[in-house]
């Protein structure tokens, strides 16, 4: 069995496999259980093995900052306690979506890009909760 978090219904659930089905358009979910003591943040784009597009780059980036909020929030401070990042399917991140169709975005600049996510991932790693 496994237990991944679902991209459509956005909860936890149980299956006997990884499924080949996936979101048809490629997105980050971030979703708190448990009173708020879990979040779960899915990079959902199992077609391209959870590569990233500039989309999800941004939303990933709009989800750390929710995180972030949320682990300094008074009224769940106590319960924050855990994050899990994780790939829908069977893959966790095969890096950037070369094959993407946004390329008036910012991000396509390698530069801006690269400083964009090392920004995005030193803000995961501050987040003062347990990151698996």
């Amino acid at each position: 069995l496994i237990v991944q978090p679902c991209c459509r219904c956005r909860c936890l659930s149980v299956a006997r496999s990884t499924s080949s089905s996936s979101t048809s358009n490629p997105s980050v979910s971030l979703d708190f259980h448990r009173d708020a003591s879990l979040a779960v943040l899915t990079l959902c784009n199992a077609q391209r093995r959870n590569a990233l597009t500039y989309s999800m780059m941004h939303q990933l980036d709009a989800h750390v900052k929710t995180l972030h909020e949320w682990s300094r929030d008074k009224s769940t401070q106590n319960n924050a306690r855990v994050l899990i990042l994780t790939g829908y399917g069977g893959s966790f991140c095969a890096g950037l979506d070369i094959n993407q169709d946004d390329t008036n975005d910012i991000l396509k600049d390698g530069r801006e890009m690269t400083q964009h996510m090392s920004r995005v991932t030193n803000c995961i790693h501050s987040i003062p909760v347990v990151s698996v």
